[in-house]
């Protein structure tokens, strides 16, 4: 419970997640590694777009170090936090646009929320069970 509960340590690890993102995300497609014969119905960029934004809620929720004593008091920060990253896969699509050899692409967002949406959905349960009620009575 102590790892949950130190808001420096989230902030560090969101700090090093933002820039691994900004790497990702602005660096020259030349300088990535590229996915040869991929033979899956999903695009390997677009995956690659999911699983970039899917630990960026939890990383921002965790990182404001604030505790409720309910999911109900808790889920309007979750909502909050969605909708920040929602602000940071929007604008890294619109600067992507003016970096050369790479463009701005709606899939890619849609891909990003997806990854955050699954995210949230994911956190409401493991903070049902921080919250929940004590079994000893």
């Amino acid at each position: 419970m102590k790892v949950l509960e130190n808001k420096y340590l989230w902030r560090g690890l969101t700090l090093v997640y933002l820039l691994a993102l900004c790497y990702l995300c602005f660096s020259t497609p030349d300088s990535l590694p590229s996915v040869e014969n991929w033979k899956f119905f999903i695009p390997a960029d677009k995956l690659v777009h999911f699983l970039m934004f899917f630990p960026a809620p939890v990383l921002l929720y965790l990182s404001l170090g604030k505790r409720w004593k309910t999911v109900r008091k808790a889920l309007p920060t979750v909502g909050l936090c969605f909708l920040i990253c929602c602000v940071l896969a929007g604008t890294t699509e619109i600067i992507q646009n003016f970096r050369p050899g790479r463009s701005m692409s709606f899939w890619d967002f849609v891909a990003d929320i997806l990854g955050m949406i699954l995210s949230c959905l994911l956190l409401l349960p493991s903070l049902r069970k921080v919250y929940g009620k004590s079994r000893t009575r």
